[in-house]
């Protein structure tokens, strides 16, 4: 079968992501796979037309209205997709009707992801690599929102890091101090006892932090006043804490 390119095709990242406009012909899908590209990824409302012409394009449909923006968990979708398929050597396509609004917005989202650049940026470059994309100020509105959002992310990121390599230190600490400590709790080393002092600077909203940091295992937080230290209400007083595992 002889293969044509579909109407605004253009690569983004070469071998990895294109957009183009909404797909028609057997011989346009033909292409899409000659190109190495394996899945195909339709923003329009409707499934494109003679999709199942090439059984090996995998197609994907994520739902959205013309002329406006993704939603968060379709743009996460989307990237995971997108992640998926690249680390398996395969490429992605995506469109909307025109290859403009949507697909311009869903590109814009993933140069931010992993150009890590802002949002004005990727729009920028989305629209000097595709004339024409990303329409409104709402689509607009999502890539500049979508970074904002993975910059929260990895600043939450951060502050994980420096949670474990804080809990590293404690658990050291505990080697040393727990000899001369009395606990209210028969430990074992088995049950990868943690010891964290630290003042309690953030009141409250330590113990949050510290189950919110640990949620996988789904630890159990002790907490206990340290002897000897100030009555309660002084602000910054050593607190005591122990997570453990069963």
């Amino acid at each position: 079968m002889a293969s044509s390119p579909p109407n605004n095709f253009s690569w983004v990242e070469p071998g990895k992501l294109a957009g183009l406009a909404l797909p028609r012909m057997p011989c346009e899908y033909r292409y899409l796979l000659d190109n190495g590209i394996k899945h195909l990824v339709c923003l329009c409302e409707r499934k494109p037309p003679n999709h199942d012409s090439c059984p090996e394009l995998q197609l994907h449909h994520i739902k959205i209205a013309d002329f406006t923006p993704p939603s968060p968990s379709q743009i996460d979708r989307f990237l995971s997709i997108v992640e998926e398929a690249n680390s398996k050597g395969e490429g992605v396509a995506v469109h909307c009707m025109h290859g403009h609004g949507r697909t311009g917005t869903m590109l814009a989202c993933y140069l931010v992801k992993t150009r890590k650049i802002p949002g004005v940026d990727a729009i920028n470059e989305i629209r000097r690599l595709r004339s024409g994309s990303i329409e409104t100020h709402e689509q607009e509105k999502a890539v500049v929102q979508f970074h904002q959002r993975t910059k929260l992310l990895q600043e939450h990121h951060h502050v994980h890091i420096f949670l474990l390599l804080f809990l590293l230190f404690a658990s050291s600490l505990l080697n040393l101090l727990q000899p001369s400590l009395e606990l209210p709790l028969q430990v074992k080393p088995a049950q990868s006892v943690v010891l964290l002092c630290a003042p309690v600077v953030l009141g409250p909203e330590l113990p949050r932090l510290l189950l919110q940091e640990l949620h996988g295992p789904k630890p159990l937080l002790l907490l206990q006043l340290l002897p000897g230290v100030p009555p309660p209400g002084v602000a910054r007083r050593l607190l005591l804490f122990w997570a453990y595992w069963a």
